[in-house]
């Protein structure tokens, strides 16, 4: 819950949205779409961000000052994979009774200036409409892969200890909603999710001394990544806490394989773990991944409510479909909870993979394995550099995890 503001920083910023969405109208409109932190006004080919004075448990954004430190490090940290979105950081200064976007003056606000993406863009809108095929699959999965060779290795002696925080704030937050989730189930997921951590402690820790915890994306979700001339595109990184953001790798992956599995396409994750497993080399990290997913869709189950606790209906119905983390219009929803619970109870002790034939719809471009979380846990991979087509050369990888 965001602390209150003094009622002259409220009626400030209310005044400036008044301005910005009268302003930035071309002739065409002005969109206004707002998250619990931020508003994004839509206008032509620009999109614009003005960071909302609130201050969270893990972010605070309640003064001038520490809004333009937070875009600016947005700015700075999406340049990194969509260099050609994010354009630029400008103060907004009074001018008499009004505003101006740049020029002289003591700012008063800040604005992050971005290139629009198109419209159906998103990997959401791409996926909703059949559009994922192994070619995009595999380019987003090299994407992902050189993003995280490029980000530079912040090697510490405990990773374990990382896993531990993250499972302990679960912990707190699902505390808050137990009579949406039941707290027995909350209770039986988190004490699974230990124990997996500390069965993986000695890994985690040789992993974090490897170089493998890096500042990742973060937020590595379907919504956060465009498509663009048929090239995925990473942007909207969490920016607000290097912290948070600086885990290992195949953590950051594991947001990105939850989504798509909740959607229920689970033939494309398994495409894109194939090929990342492989072009990371990373067969080792492969038995964190149930409890790194488990991890992931526990904050997917208290994200919505979290941030829209003041606004929970009363009825409980379903959350809308279209919104996905974008407006406050969630109402409770007990699957993603359900999923982080299946993601780490084992189903079965035998592999329990279904191959996908070269013909299985995916345009003859190989084999494989379908995910699955089982305590016996092994993932065939094609070897695609074999030198003859027709042959099929397989490695099986047991874990147990």
């Amino acid at each position: 819950m965001p602390r209150a503001q003094p009622p002259r920083d409220r009626r400030g910023q209310r005044d400036l949205i008044a301005f910005l969405k009268a302003t930035l109208d071309d002739g065409h409109g002005c969109t206004q779409i707002d998250t619990h932190a931020a508003s994004l006004f839509l206008a032509g080919d620009r999109a614009w961000k003005l960071k909302r004075a609130v201050k969270y448990p893990y972010l605070d954004f309640s003064t001038p000052p520490l809004r333009r430190a937070a875009l600016e490090a947005e700015l700075r940290l999406n340049r990194r994979t969509a260099p050609d979105m994010y354009l630029a950081v400008h103060p907004v200064v009074r001018s008499g009774e009004s505003f101006r976007i740049g020029g002289c003056g003591e700012p008063v606000d800040w604005l992050l200036e971005m290139r629009r993406i198109p419209d159906q863009s998103l990997l959401t809108d791409v996926a909703e409409a059949g559009g994922l095929d192994i070619t995009l699959i595999t380019r987003l999965a090299d994407q992902i892969h050189s993003f995280h060779d490029k980000a530079g290795p912040v090697r510490r002696e405990h990773g374990a200890n990382d896993v531990r925080h993250i499972i302990d704030g679960n912990a707190d937050s699902l505390a808050r909603f137990t009579p949406i989730f039941g707290r027995a189930r909350v209770l039986r997921l988190i004490d699974s999710q230990r124990k997996t951590a500390e069965r993986h402690a000695v890994l985690l820790d040789r992993r974090a001394r490897m170089g493998f915890v890096r500042r990742t994306h973060g937020d590595l979700h379907l919504a956060n990544i465009a498509v663009i001339n048929r090239e995925p595109v990473l942007f909207d990184c969490l920016e607000f806490s290097d912290e948070l953001a600086t885990t290992d790798t195949l953590y950051d992956v594991a947001f990105l394989l939850m989504d798509l599995w909740r959607k229920g396409l689970t033939a494309d994750a398994n495409i894109l773990f194939n090929r990342y497993i492989d072009v990371a080399a990373d067969e080792e990290g492969v038995r964190l991944l149930p409890l790194f997913m488990s991890m992931r869709a526990t904050i997917r189950a208290h994200w919505p409510p979290r941030r829209s606790s003041r606004h929970v209906p009363r009825t409980r119905r379903k959350p809308c479909a279209s919104c996905h983390w974008r407006k406050r219009c969630w109402s409770p929803d007990r699957s993603p909870l359900r999923r982080s619970a299946a993601f780490r109870e084992p189903a079965s002790p035998r592999l329990r993979g279904q191959l996908l034939a070269r013909s299985a719809g995916h345009r003859g471009h190989g084999c494989y394995a379908r995910m699955s979380f089982a305590s016996d846990w092994r993932v065939c991979h094609q070897n695609r550099n074999s030198p003859r087509a027709s042959t099929r050369r397989w490695r099986t990888i047991s874990y147990t995890t």
